[in-house]
């Protein structure tokens, strides 16, 4: 079926297309990414230092931002359900002891 403002009205909705942001989200994205432009290498060397100081809390930052810019695994398609990414991510560092010579 061809999206229409007649068949938009038929199904309740008031013409706007599903996926389409609406205003307020449109301009707090664009403050943001605003805000964000020329930022990239300060945040580099901020997480460059975190990496080094806390490498839990760079682990957790990194994983927060890898879902963001990856894109979730491919439905199989042999219709099974889309496949989506665990809630949770759990990192464990273990410092290396030096051997004893």
């Amino acid at each position: 079926m061809q999206f229409n403002s007649d068949t938009g009205t038929k199904a309740g909705k008031s013409g706007t297309r599903k996926g389409v942001p609406n205003k307020l989200t449109e301009q707090a994205r664009k403050l943001i990414g605003q805000a964000l432009q020329g930022q990239g290498e300060k945040m580099e060397a901020s997480l460059n230092t975190l990496a080094e100081t806390n490498p839990k809390a760079y682990l957790e930052i990194m994983v927060k931002l890898l879902v963001l810019v990856t894109p979730p695994p491919a439905a199989e398609s042999d219709n099974t359900p889309t496949q989506t990414w665990p809630g949770e991510v759990v990192f464990q560092v273990h410092k290396q002891e030096a051997a004893n010579p």
